[in-house]
């Protein structure tokens, strides 16, 4: 009785095939390179910031993150505790500058002091929420990280809604 061949080229290939399998199952919509967002629900649109911080102090704060990121602060209003930033082109991109990002942030009362973030942007004359959404590279991801990023610089807890 005469041992069966293997062929090598087909086992290399389904070897190949297997590990490529491997990477795609670990690698989904829900993870986000570089940032820990896997709490954030898929179209999660506004992030809280839970902080012990006074409402003052985290309406201060607040401004400083937006500023010191880059964005100039268009409308502020310290009795309602909101701020608006001016338009601003967000270049990370590969070469298309995404035009008009505006990010909103309000603070509020409450057991614990919220600052609640969230932004608009206007891509090829279409205006658009920041959510999570998109894979990773993609315009409306890279959005997303920008908005977080902004999260976390402030510190604090941070919670997600849609």
């Amino acid at each position: 009785m005469k041992p069966k061949e293997i062929n090598l080229d087909l086992l290399k290939m389904m070897s190949f095939l297997v590990l490529v399998l491997i990477g795609f199952s670990c690698a989904g919509p829900q993870q986000t390179a570089g940032i820990n967002d896997a709490a954030a629900p898929l179209d999660a649109r506004i992030i809280e910031i839970k902080t012990n911080l006074s409402p003052k102090d985290a309406y201060k704060k607040t401004a400083q993150v937006l500023q010191d990121n880059g964005f100039a602060l268009a409308n502020t209003d310290e009795t309602l505790m909101s701020i608006t930033t001016e338009p601003r082109t967000f270049d990370g991109v590969s070469g298309r500058g995404v035009e008009d990002i505006v990010i909103s942030a309000s603070i509020r009362e409450g057991e614990k002091t919220k600052v609640v973030l969230q932004g608009t942007y206007n891509f090829m004359d279409s205006d658009s929420d920041i959510k999570k959404t998109g894979q990773n590279g993609s315009i409306s991801r890279k959005l997303w990280i920008r908005l977080h990023n902004l999260a976390t610089d402030f510190g604090g807890e941070l919670n997600y809604r849609k």
